[in-house]
């Protein structure tokens, strides 16, 4: 069966990752030929920084493109988003 959708965005905390995220970034990969993973948090929630969060995410979906925005000023993540949102083609289906 053929992907209903080009590209499906998955946007969370992950700060624990659980179940319930591997079980929405899985069926996004089932309906989609590209998944997206963004992880954002601020502040940083203590023992789930950046870094360990994107180890997870790596990890565990190590077919997704995985981004995690740092802790910051909006400016500087919806700078990265938007370079982002230019690198990844994105067509709304509803």
């Amino acid at each position: 069966m053929s992907a209903a959708f080009g590209v499906g965005l998955v946007v969370g905390k992950f700060a624990p990752l659980h179940k319930g995220h591997v079980l929405v970034v899985e069926h996004a990969a089932s309906l989609c030929r590209r998944v997206v993973v963004i992880s954002y948090s601020s502040p940083e929630l203590p023992g789930y920084e950046a870094e360990r969060r994107e180890t997870w995410l790596k990890a565990c979906f190590p077919n997704a493109t995985v981004l995690v925005l740092p802790s910051g000023s909006w400016d500087a993540t919806s700078r990265l988003f938007l370079q982002t949102t230019r690198r990844v083609s994105f067509s709304a289906s509803l």
